[in-house]
């Protein structure tokens, strides 16, 4: 049986200072303010670079996670939605009218989730000066 790897004690504490480093970043000290203040605590040099890199590595890697829950979360509440459906359905062929409302509501909420609703156009209705009215209609097809 294989033993489990040991982490290094370069390892530990490169993650340590990374650590320290987001938060700082997080407090909203700025890169180079972080290196400096990085420095003085751990008594070694920490290179700008080192700490752009750190940091942007962490909030890449929190990034991929969050959309990882995220879309597991969207997953999920398609399931429940389903389920809801399913459940009120006898009531909606029934024409209760709660349940055909509570329908609409589900598919509302369906179609928010996921962007498959249709854009609303509207009509712009900005009022133009004379002169540029003129211009405008000599613009629109078939004005003739």
């Amino acid at each position: 049986m294989a033993r489990p790897k040991k982490t290094s004690s370069r390892s530990l504490k490169k993650a340590e200072i990374i650590y320290d480093a987001l938060n700082l970043r997080k407090a909203g000290l700025q890169y180079r303010d972080i290196a400096l203040s990085l420095t003085k605590k751990y008594g070694m040099e920490i290179s700008l670079s080192f700490v752009y890199r750190g940091v942007k590595d962490s909030l890449n890697k929190l990034k991929e996670e969050t959309q990882e829950v995220a879309e597991q979360m969207r997953h999920l509440d398609e399931l429940r939605l389903g389920d809801a459906i399913r459940a009120i359905y006898p009531e909606v062929l029934a024409g209760n009218v709660s349940a055909i409302d509570r329908l609409v509501r589900i598919i509302e909420r369906r179609a928010r989730m996921y962007g498959y609703d249709a854009a609303i156009k509207t009509e712009n209705l900005i009022e133009f000066p004379e002169p540029i009215r003129f211009i405008l209609r000599d613009k629109e097809p078939n004005n003739e």
